[in-house]
């Protein structure tokens, strides 16, 4: 009965997206628009971060690759926070001129 349930949620995960992207195909082009955005931004993001090996990295031992992919983390959340800011305050004041 376990692989029946595994093999009924496998398929409500596949089907469900499936059918939401049938029902509405133009939300779903905005939603992979942002997914890629996103995908880029974090791309950018792991091309300029920098490659620490010594300190914390070394005490833990830490590998090149996972510092690269922590830092890269890091600069998509710091990104991600300065543009939820930016929306807010932007969403503020347009809200009080109109």
């Amino acid at each position: 009965i376990a692989y029946a349930l595994l093999l009924a949620a496998f398929v409500m995960v596949v089907a469900f997206p499936v059918l939401r992207i049938v029902s509405s195909y133009k939300t779903y082009v905005k939603t992979l628009a942002g997914a890629i955005f996103v995908a880029g931004i974090f791309l950018l993001s792991y091309v300029l971060s920098p490659e620490f090996s010594g300190g914390f990295y070394a005490e833990h031992e830490v590998g090149s690759r996972a510092a690269r992919l922590v830092n890269a983390s890091l600069i998509t959340t710091y990104l991600a926070l300065l543009v939820t800011v930016v929306a807010f305050i932007y969403g503020e004041i347009s809200s009080r001129l109109k």
